[in-house]
């Protein structure tokens, strides 16, 4: 939900209502400025949407309203986290939202090393067991590339595909589009400090790269980028069809890599324990395939 103000005859936003009620408790709003969201007719008092009810700042000389009788059995029981303590709650929903984030950067990663690999493969530059074997360099190069297109897609539209997918949208302290300088600000740190420029996962640079921002964003909800840039993340409930899409964007990925394993021809400057490897596991998959029970309504051989 995005507001749109009116303040001293110009229009200001749009805002979230986070930053919304930010603005009002700084006092650079005021409740009675008029406001508009989308679906409403004309301009109205902020203190008058309703939609707005639980971002308008209470009163601070006015008590709040009283539970009523079904509601003062919980509320009296109901334990009060101390302050700067993380509720059960509140850590599952950060370990949530940190796992999204991570399999949204790979999904980036992966759509993107596609793109790339088969544009170099189209041109000549690389082979197609490249991307399975993906060497350190070629890695590097395609983590270095993403960084400037990473930084358009976050101005231009807050969010990259494999955040899209999932519901992420990053967005400044207002709560707008990032500025090219943040945004390119925010992508290198995210290579350099997160994603170790794209490097194998299971090295160990990457590893302890993510152990740590796991670390961090568990207990302050932010990461190294997000403060630096400063930038904040905004998590929407994934919808089925964009998890649906992760699905088969995963195991369309899988099915390169096993077609790449088991049916393409090896190079030739293969090192010999990669080429004995993959011949064993191509040899226990022909093996797996001759032992198949035949097809229903297929003739015996």
């Amino acid at each position: 939900m995005e507001i749109y103000v009116l303040k001293e005859g110009a229009r200001r936003g749009p805002f979230l209502p986070f930053k919304l009620r930010e603005l009002l408790e700084d006092k650079e709003l005021q409740p009675s400025d008029p406001g508009w969201i989308e679906g409403m007719a004309t301009w109205a008092p902020l203190q008058e949407i309703e939609a707005l009810s639980h971002w308008i700042p209470r009163d601070p000389t006015l008590p709040p309203p009283l539970p009523s009788a079904e509601d003062w059995p919980a509320i009296s029981s109901r334990a009060v986290p101390a302050a700067g303590e993380v509720t059960r709650e509140l850590a599952g929903a950060r370990r949530f939202q940190a796992a999204t984030r991570g399999l949204a950067r790979t999904l980036d990663s992966m759509m993107w090393f596609t793109l790339v690999w088969t544009a170099a493969v189209g041109l000549g530059y690389l082979g197609l067991w490249d991307f399975l074997l993906r060497s350190w360099p070629a890695v590097v190069a395609g983590g270095l590339l993403w960084i400037p297109v990473e930084t358009a897609l976050l101005v231009l539209w807050g969010t990259t595909p494999g955040k899209w997918l999932l519901g992420i949208q990053v967005l400044d302290e207002f709560g707008q589009k990032l500025s090219w300088k943040e945004s390119l600000k925010r992508s290198f740190l995210v290579q350099l400090t997160g994603s170790a420029f794209g490097l194998p996962i299971l090295s160990l640079l990457p590893m302890l790269q993510g152990s740590m921002a796991w670390v961090l964003y568990n207990r302050t909800g932010s990461t190294l980028w997000d403060q630096a840039s400063p930038s904040r993340v905004f998590h929407a409930r994934p919808s089925p069809t964009g998890w649906i899409i992760t699905g088969i964007i995963i195991a369309l990925w899988m099915g390169i890599l096993f077609w790449i394993s088991l049916a393409v021809p090896m190079p030739v400057d293969l090192p010999a324990d990669l080429r004995t490897h993959f011949e064993e596991l191509r040899k226990e998959m022909d093996t797996i395939w001759q032992g198949r029970p035949p097809l229903p309504g297929t003739p015996a051989a």
